[in-house]
């Protein structure tokens, strides 16, 4: 859990106002808002999964608003803060399958966002995972997550310089 809410200040180190001006672009009220990541740090750390998702789909939904010039670094970082979420999941999901359970065991409303946020026909691949494939995904997620700084200081340095946030704290 630590490390999770560790990964979580990478992004959002105890954001703060350093300047505001006229003709900052509209997005930088919506990255103030979640620059802190409060009330996703939050439900994490209190276990409660259902926040935890609708604070990320709030993050990727951010993430898709940005101006191009970072939106792809934006969105994976948003996309990082999802599969951490994803993985708490898995690591709490029992593993059910049968009839009437949904896909494969999975409940509807637990299925897997494709990018652009919609659901999957599918399962999410937490649902019902076996520990090994848990343990797989978080090796996997933990190199990704190291290869996210470059993402990580190149939005930093851009909501200082266009927005006046201060995301490195």
């Amino acid at each position: 859990m630590a490390a999770v809410v560790g990964t979580l200040c990478l992004l959002s180190a105890g954001a703060s106002t350093i300047g505001c001006g006229d003709g900052r672009p509209d997005f930088c009220d919506q990255l103030q808002e979640v620059s802190s990541l409060r009330s996703l740090r939050t439900a994490i750390e209190q276990g409660d999964l259902p926040t935890a998702r609708s604070e990320a789909r709030r993050l990727r939904e951010v993430a898709d608003d940005a101006p191009p010039e970072v939106r792809s670094r934006f969105r994976a970082l948003a996309g990082a803060v999802t599969d951490v979420v994803e993985l708490l999941s898995a690591e709490q999901a029992p593993v059910t399958r049968g009839p009437g359970s949904g896909v494969e065991g999975t409940p509807p409303g637990d299925r897997a966002p494709t990018t652009d946020g919609g659901p999957t026909a599918g399962p999410a691949p937490e649902a019902g995972s076996e520990p090994a494939e848990v343990e797989r995904r978080r090796e996997q997620l933990n190199r990704r997550l190291g290869e996210l700084g470059d993402d990580g200081s190149a939005v930093t340095a851009w909501a200082a310089e266009t927005c006046g946030i201060d995301l490195a704290g």
